[in-house]
């Protein structure tokens, strides 16, 4: 399990809709709210990048080529995937 300083702490507010489908996923997938709001965070980043946004996947590359001495070795093996899943893309 990863260590609390790995992680940013941040706040958000969601709408009463949002926030009641976020319940019931986490209910019917038994996981976290945390767990569940970054693993929907990192679903839409990878579907956002299927698309023919050339400089976003681009842009995204070079963020987190230009943090990786701060990433968490799991966080690496994210930015592989990516990086990645951005090259058979291209193919």
């Amino acid at each position: 399990m990863s260590k609390q300083e790995d992680f940013v702490r941040t706040q958000i507010r969601l709408e009463k809709d949002t926030h009641s489908m976020l319940k019931d996923y986490c209910e019917i997938n038994k996981v976290s709210m945390n767990e569940a709001m970054n693993n929907l965070l990192f679903s839409s980043l990878m579907d956002d990048l299927n698309g023919d946004k050339f400089a976003k996947r681009e842009n995204l590359i070079k963020m987190a080529v230009n943090n990786l001495n701060n990433f968490t070795l799991q966080e690496v093996r994210d930015v592989c995937a990516i990086i990645g899943y951005i090259g058979h893309l291209r193919s």
